[in-house]
């Protein structure tokens, strides 16, 4: 028994393996071949190692056999294990090649059932590739769209950012404003102090200015009873009265008054000072004798019309029944007339300022009327627009203070016809 024949064979054997192998290896898988070449080396050393031990064992026992005998039998056992290892791996290649054609069938049955379902993959693929395509050119129109947006945005900021500065500019500016209006109403604040003083100060003026005025009115009804006592009128002659009556036609034994003209000196006044107070007690006297005569009067008749006692104002305006159009102007005057004391009173343009502004500027007539407080005789005088410019004045007419029934006629029927007018 000799190992290097064992060696030997199994080079040999080895050899052809890897000729085979270099000629089948592009053919067959290289995990294929491993398992051939571990299954047959394993299977051709297992057998050797097992007739190592088998002849040792016999050479042991019969050592007669060692030489040529013995080697021949060992050549013939190498020759069956080298014919077995061939074998084997003769079987293992047709396994795998059995294997590899099962797979083959395999993989074909798959690539034909993975073909059959890829079929309407593939049309769902081309109808994909077709909207990819249609997506494609949306995509390219929607980076237009995309590009024309960021321009749009791109303007939009730097129009924001104008904005911003001007906003920031706005907000400087108010708050620059703000500090002036501040500014200023610290200078109203002041200033309201001091016009708070200075309407302290009105006020007492003004208290000072109606004592003025109280004073004033008191010192013209001095002078209108002055010039009463001395029977003339403002620098008006007497000779013919209002009213169509004169001092020619009063009657004898009347105590008619003496004008300055026939020579005569006038007589002083018999009362005594007109008082603040009286004046007021007169003035007063004469608003009520008003207003009662606007509402006994005038509105028993059926007038439409406004009644005041405020100064500067007319004391009455007349209006169409069934309009607001001014239809006239009135004054109303309050007298007290007696044949034993003042007959006549004149009535000075001054006192009818109001009324005669008023009737002017309207283009109204002016009615005068004049109660006598003595004997409650009321008489009326119309002025038409052209005798408002001349009018200077006019005495009261002696049938306010006569106590004959004409007298008192003609007073009512002046008062008729002057209603009827308005």
């Amino acid at each position: 028994m000799d190992w290097d024949l064992a060696q030997a064979a199994f080079l040999i054997l080895v050899g052809y393996i890897v000729f085979d192998v270099a000629t089948h290896l592009t053919k067959q898988t290289v995990g294929d071949t491993g398992r051939r070449v571990f299954a047959m080396s394993t299977v051709f050393v297992i057998s050797v190692y097992c007739l190592l031990i088998l002849y040792g064992e016999v050479l042991s026992v019969f050592p007669q056999f060692d030489g040529l005998p013995l080697t021949a039998v060992w050549l013939v056992s190498l020759v069956i294990a080298l014919y077995g290892g061939w074998v084997l791996y003769h079987k293992a290649l047709e396994h795998s090649k059995l294997d590899l054609v099962v797979k083959m069938d395999v993989l074909e049955e798959c690539v034909r059932l993975l073909d059959e379902s890829l079929k309407p993959l593939a049309s769902a693929v081309e109808a994909e590739k077709a909207s990819v395509s249609d997506l494609s050119g949306k995509v390219g129109k929607l980076g237009e769209v995309t590009g024309r947006l960021v321009n749009m945005v791109e303007v939009q900021r730097r129009t924001a950012d104008e904005w911003t500065q001007a906003l920031v500019s706005i907000i400087q500016q108010d708050e620059f404003r703000e500090s002036e209006f501040k500014k200023v109403l610290d200078q109203y604040r002041r200033w309201c102090e001091e016009r708070g003083d200075a309407a302290k100060t009105i006020a007492e003026l003004i208290k000072g200015a109606e004592g003025v005025l109280e004073e004033f009115a008191v010192f013209l009804d001095q002078v209108d009873e002055y010039l009463d006592s001395l029977g003339v009128g403002e620098h008006e002659p007497r000779g013919e009265l209002a009213g169509g009556a004169g001092v020619q036609g009063q009657k004898e034994g009347q105590g008619a008054q003496t004008s300055p003209v026939e020579g005569r000196s006038p007589a002083l006044p018999t009362r005594g000072k007109l008082t603040r107070e009286a004046g007021r007690a007169n003035r007063d006297k004469g608003n009520r004798a008003q207003l009662q005569f606007a509402e006994t009067i005038l509105r028993s008749a059926g007038k439409k019309y406004e009644c005041s006692l405020k100064e500067g104002q007319p004391d009455l305006v007349f209006y169409g029944p069934t309009d607001n159009v001014l239809k006239a102007v009135g004054a109303f005057k309050a007298l007290t007339l007696s044949e034993a004391g003042t007959r006549q009173r004149w009535i000075p343009r001054r006192k009818l300022l109001a009324e005669l502004r008023t009737a002017t500027k309207y283009g109204a007539p002016l009615v005068i009327f004049v109660l006598n407080l003595a004997n409650g005789r009321i008489w009326a005088k119309v002025l038409s627009v052209g005798e408002l410019r001349e009018f200077n004045g006019i005495t009261t007419p002696l049938m306010l203070v006569e106590n004959d029934p004409i007298s008192e006629k003609t007073c009512r029927e002046t008062l008729e016809m002057a209603l009827q007018l308005l």
